[in-house]
């Protein structure tokens, strides 16, 4: 599989940093964009709950359909309204009303305030101009915020990823050494806790999205929301602790036995199906490698081909002779999302082992 040294400030380290800041920027707009617009919506249903309240009359009430990629429903309500002898004429149900595809809310406005029906009107005692039907905030704002928040996590992923392309690797490049006699014991995590604390809070509301969405409609209760945003914090804890364990040991440096063990063997350092193979057949044994024998420890870039496009990790790459063919053999150590990463536990390692970089 194709490798190669990194190097501070190489091209393709700094035109990857580029891209992903430029796509962050350009996803932070999208998504605050709407972001304002749920905003504004809230507080604004928030405040018609301090609006006077009088009687109006409905005009006209309708269901309106548009056709784009599928059909969506709004609710086209007229009314009229009197206040200090002046009268006012609206078409506002509420503050952020559309269309949507499941059509509930429009057909429940519409059988709600029928042509002819005289219907509460709330309305600004400071403009009686601004006014609605309805108050406070609805399901469908609450659904919205909840379909918006995979977004929002996914915008808050890439800065993290965008910042760490540039700021100073962790110690170690995120990985634990626990100092014993006559060893050091490596535990790994090489994705951040933040990371998985974000992965568990998204990838549960983007299921709740369909799972309210399905069951309750797009105008579901509050407190579905609520439920489903108390899921997915319940979620993050979870993976927030499980990340904060150390796990089974990575990598041992036995001083004692001259060796650096991988208490899972190949598969700590598995480049390929052939080798897990390999290792699977032989009783997945563990990987002990002579210290003599190991060459150097780099970071490599390593490139995946899927049928998905190809995807990019950083590993620290272990080149071991190898007696059998009197040539060297690598091993990829751990499995980084940033190159700081890969480059600051490679040059951790060289430094316990007493080695240069090539």
């Amino acid at each position: 599989m194709p490798g190669f040294l990194l190097a501070d400030g190489s091209a393709m380290v700094k035109k990857a940093s580029r891209f992903i800041l430029i796509f962050a920027l350009l996803w932070s707009v999208m998504v605050l964009a709407v972001d304002g617009f749920i905003a504004r919506t809230f507080i604004r249903q928030s405040l018609s709950m301090r609006y006077e309240a009088t009687e109006g009359r409905i005009i006209e009430s309708e269901i309106i359909t548009h056709q784009s990629d599928g059909t969506t429903y709004g609710a086209k309500v007229d009314y009229e309204f009197t206040v200090h002898g002046r009268r006012y004429q609206s078409d506002r149900v509420r503050y952020g009303q559309g269309s949507d595809s499941d059509g509930a809310w429009a057909r429940d406005t519409v059988s709600a305030n029928p042509a002819g029906a005289l219907r509460p009107v709330y309305y600004d005692a400071g403009d009686p101009s601004r006014s609605v039907l309805q108050r406070g905030i609805g399901g469908q704002d609450w659904f919205l915020a909840l379909f918006l928040t995979p977004f929002n996590v996914v915008m808050v992923f890439l800065w993290g990823v965008a910042i760490n392309r540039f700021r100073a690797p962790a110690p170690l490049g995120g990985a634990r050494a626990v100092t014993q006699p006559g060893r050091i014991v490596v535990y790994m995590n090489s994705m951040p806790r933040a990371a998985w604390v974000l992965m568990a809070f998204g990838l549960v509301s983007f299921g709740g999205i369909f799972l309210v969405g399905v069951t309750q409609g797009l105008s579901p209760k509050a407190h579905y929301v609520w439920l489903t945003w108390g899921v997915a914090a319940g979620a993050a804890l979870v993976a927030s602790r499980m990340a904060a364990r150390p796990g089974e040991p990575y990598l041992v440096i036995d001083a004692g036995r001259g060796v650096l063990s991988l208490p899972k063997g190949q598969f700590n350092a598995v480049r390929n199906w052939a080798q897990w193979s390999e290792w699977k057949r032989a009783g997945r044994p563990a990987l002990d490698i002579p210290l003599e024998r190991i060459r150097s420890v780099n970071a490599r870039e390593r490139i995946t081909a899927s049928s998905e496009g190809n995807m990019t990790t950083y590993v620290a790459a272990l080149r071991v002779d190898d007696p059998g063919t009197g040539s060297t053999r690598e091993y990829d150590l751990g499995s980084w999302m940033f190159a700081n990463g890969a480059e600051a536990f490679a040059a951790w390692l060289r430094e316990i082992l007493g080695l240069k970089a090539d």
